[in-house]
């Protein structure tokens, strides 16, 4: 799963797939792009994916896609948000986890981060109003940057709910 389309979030994404048998779940805004990541050739600097190519499936999250997974439920919902068109969350409804990216990052920068700051507070917002919208138990929260996790409180008090 691709949260965004972001450097620091899809690089990577060539040298993973290049043992093949893997499906990437992306935003439906970015199928296209990453269709075109994946069948470009690398011919100045060759990769694993260039040298050995192999088929690689992306399936566009248009609003929620459920994962078959035997020991849990996931789902990944698309969200939307001023951060990126293509935003992906995945919730974990039997343990109430939420993870995301960008949208709200639990100690970032070192504990206590995850407190109102006015540079996060949008994205804060829109993911909280998000998770509203969506209907998810959400009780804690795990970030893409940052460390440690949080609760769905403090994702309220970070976006001045």
């Amino acid at each position: 799963m691709k949260s965004h389309f972001h450097n620091d979030h899809s690089g990577g994404l060539r040298n993973f797939v290049a043992d093949g048998g893997v499906t990437v779940l992306v935003g439906a805004a970015s199928a296209p792009f990453y269709d075109r990541v994946l069948a470009n050739p690398h011919t100045l600097v060759s990769d694993r994916l260039a040298e050995r190519p192999v088929p690689v499936a992306i399936r566009a999250v248009e609003d929620r896609a459920v994962l078959a997974d035997p020991a849990r439920a996931i789902e990944v919902h698309h969200v939307h948000t001023t951060h990126a068109n293509d935003m992906l969350i995945v919730y974990l409804p039997g343990q109430k986890l939420l993870f995301t990216a960008d949208l709200f990052n639990p100690n970032f920068g070192g504990p206590g981060m995850s407190v109102p700051n006015p540079k996060f507070a949008v994205m804060a917002r829109e993911l909280y109003d998000e998770v509203l919208r969506l209907g998810l138990d959400v009780q804690t929260i795990a970030g893409a940057h940052g460390g440690g996790t949080a609760t769905f409180e403090e994702l309220r008090i970070a976006a001045g709910r």
